[in-house]
């Protein structure tokens, strides 16, 4: 993104998130909703911050054999929400998401206390990484103004 100061916007608001909204479309084509843990929160996750390459990829933890999987297989468009809420501005980014392959990465953002989740730990077949990479943003301010561009 050129625009530094939107950007240094937009990773306030990313970083300050302790959850984020991840949309997947269903097989009807209807997109559906979910509070994920905010991986880079980093209060919440301070050894992950060094796993990110860039400003706009994100990454989320799932069940293998949860809805949203089905539907990532189905189609790989997705939104991820950041809200704002001490002003009711919010953080929109559209692309695409799949499915991370490569064990040495799941074992990097792997925390133990997610075995709560699964139950056999990082190589639990019920855990998976998914990586979304945003193409296109839009941004309200709280204050009636929107902006919106391609990454």
């Amino acid at each position: 993104m050129k625009n530094k100061s939107l950007s240094n916007t937009f990773k306030n608001i990313i970083e300050s998130s302790g959850f984020v909204c991840l949309s997947t479309v269903n097989a009807k084509g209807i997109p559906e909703t979910r509070a994920m843990l905010n991986l880079r929160n980093p209060d919440m996750f301070p050894k992950l911050r060094k796993l990110y390459d860039d400003d706009f990829t994100f990454y989320f933890t799932t069940n293998t054999s949860s809805q949203k999987m089905k539907q990532i297989l189905l189609n790989k468009k997705a939104s991820v929400y950041f809200v704002k809420e001490n002003n009711f501005g919010g953080l929109l980014f559209t692309g695409k998401i799949e499915i991370v392959k490569d064990n040495k990465m799941k074992r990097s953002f792997w925390q133990d206390c997610w075995t709560m989740y699964y139950k056999g730990g990082v190589e639990d077949p019920d855990y998976t990484l998914l990586k979304f990479k945003a193409e296109q943003y839009k941004y309200y301010n709280g204050q009636f103004e929107v902006v919106s561009g391609k990454i």
